[in-house]
């Protein structure tokens, strides 16, 4: 969630976040909302941080759409990314996109 911020009780509100019990804190249901078959662009907002494996999801992202868009540079990047990904994760296989670079 990315709330908007309008004055100092704003802020005082989303602080009180931290004062609640843990079960009032879980947004996880929120993930169950967007359907199935939603597609759309990443904006690196990085909100889907942290990423369980350690990737930096929206710099990825935006190498990736670099790359897709003809910048050598990124397509160079994303080269070396995939390199490291598959070593430090055997599994990886190429069924994605950024593998698949």
């Amino acid at each position: 969630m990315l709330p908007g911020i309008r004055n100092v009780e704003d802020v005082k509100n989303l602080l009180g976040f931290f004062d609640v019990l843990p079960e009032e804190r879980d947004y996880s249901v929120v993930g169950t909302f967007t359907p199935g078959e939603a597609v759309g662009n990443c904006v690196y907002c990085n909100h889907c941080q942290p990423c369980p494996a350690g990737l930096n999801v929206g710099l990825i992202n935006k190498y990736y759409d670099l790359a897709v868009a003809g910048d050598s540079m990124a397509v160079g990047i994303m080269g070396i990314w995939k390199r490291k990904l598959l070593t430090a994760w055997p599994a990886a296989t190429a069924t994605g996109d950024i593998l698949s670079m």
